[in-house]
C-alpha cells in the first residue's frame, strides 16, 4: 500500500507516519517544519500539490494538514480559504483521478451550542472562519470522492507533539516558568489522545470505512478543568490556573462553548472505545 501524510511535521501526521507498516510505502510532506524523510510542500502551491498526487499515485492521502489556528485564521479569510477549502478540492480531484481515498480530518467546531452530542449527520452550524473552512471542505471532499473518502471530526487532541504546540504542551510551559496560566472556564470539548486518533485512523482505513465518524475522547470537560487535570497529573500547581469567561478574553473568533460530539457510530463499528481517557493515556498524558 502506498500511503501519503500531508501535515506529516504536525502531532496527528507525525504519529501517522510512525504507524506505518514494514511494508507500506509511507511518504509524509511539511511545510514550515523541516523532519528527516519529509518532503517539502505548500497546500497553496496547487500546482505542487497535483504533482505530489500524481507523483506518487497514493492509495491512501491523510489530511491532517491545515490553518488550524482558529483567531488567526479569522484575521486571515482568504489564507484560510487557500489552505483549508482551496487545497483541499485541488487534492480531492487529483485523488478521484487516481481513485485514491482521502481521510480528511476535520473538527467539532463545525457545530455551534447545544445540550445534546452532534451526531454525525446533523447539519452543521460553523461560527468561526476556520469552522466554516472546514465545514466546506468537507462537503467538498463528500462530493468530489462519494466513496472514496472518510471524514473524521476531533477535539481537543494532546499527547505527543513535535511543534509542542497543543493545550498540553502550553499549560506546562507556563506553569513550569511559575506563570498563571488563564484559559476559558466555559469552553467545552472532548481531550482526544493523539496516538489513539492515529491508530483509529489507519484501522478505520483497514476496515474499509467511508463517510464521516466522530473520533473523540470519552470525557466531556470544561476547557479549566481540563487544565488543570493536565497540572494534576503532571505534579504541577493546578491552583495557578485561572479561568475567565470567554467574552473576557479578547479571543479574535468565536467559540461554540458547549458543544460535543456522539461516538455511537464509531463505537458500534469497532466494538470497543478506541481512544484512552486522559487519566488511562501513557506515561503522564503521553508527553514525557
Amino acid at each position: 500500500m502506498r500511503t501519503l501524510v500531508i501535515g506529516a511535521s504536525g502531532q496527528v501526521g507525525a504519529l501517522l507516519c510512525q504507524l506505518a507498516g514494514d511494508e507500506e510505502r509511507c511518504l509524509g510532506t511539511y511545510c514550515y517544519h523541516p523532519m528527516p524523510g519529509l518532503i517539502r510542500l505548500d497546500l497553496r502551491n496547487l500546482e505542487s500539490l497535483r504533482q505530489i498526487i500524481h507523483d506518487v499515485r497514493p492509495d491512501v492521502c491523510y489530511l491532517p494538514g491545515a490553518l488550524t489556528f482558529v483567531d488567526y485564521a479569522e484575521a486571515h479569510p482568504q489564507e484560510c480559504h487557500e489552505i483549508n477549502v482551496l487545497a483541499t478540492s485541488h487534492l480531492a480531484r487529483a485523488l478521484a483521478e487516481i481513485n485514491g481515498l482521502l481521510v480528511f480530518f476535520s473538527t467539532d467546531h463545525v457545530f455551534s451550542d447545544s445540550p445534546r452530542p452532534w451526531k454525525e449527520d446533523d447539519p452543521v452550524s460553523p461560527q468561526s472562519i476556520y469552522a466554516r473552512s472546514k465545514a466546506a471542505a468537507e462537503q467538498i471532499v463528500r462530493e468530489t470522492l462519494p466513496d472514496h473518502h472518510l471524514v473524521l471530526r476531533t477535539s481537543w487532541v494532546f499527547g505527543p507533539d513535535p511543534q509542542k504546540k497543543n493545550f498540553l504542551w502550553r499549560v506546562r510551559r507556563t506553569l513550569e516558568k511559575g506563570e498563571l496560566p488563564v484559559v476559558p472556564s466555559d469552553q467545552h470539548g472532548q481531550p482526544t489522545y493523539g496516538p489513539d486518533l492515529a491508530r483509529t485512523a489507519r484501522q478505520l482505513v483497514e476496515l474499509g470505512a467511508r463517510g464521516t465518524y466522530h473520533v473523540v475522547g470519552p470525557q466531556y470537560l470544561s476547557r479549566l478543568a481540563w487544565g488543570r487535570l493536565i497540572a494534576e497529573t503532571l505534579d504541577l500547581p493546578a491552583n495557578l490556573i485561572q479561568g475567565q469567561p470567554t467574552s473576557q478574553l479578547d479571543l479574535a473568533a468565536p467559540r461554540p462553548l458547549h458543544v460535543s460530539l456522539d461516538r455511537t457510530k464509531l463505537l458500534s463499528l469497532l466494538g470497543y472505545d478506541p481512544i484512552r481517557s486522559p487519566q488511562s493515556s501513557d506515561s503522564a498524558l503521553g508527553i514525557n
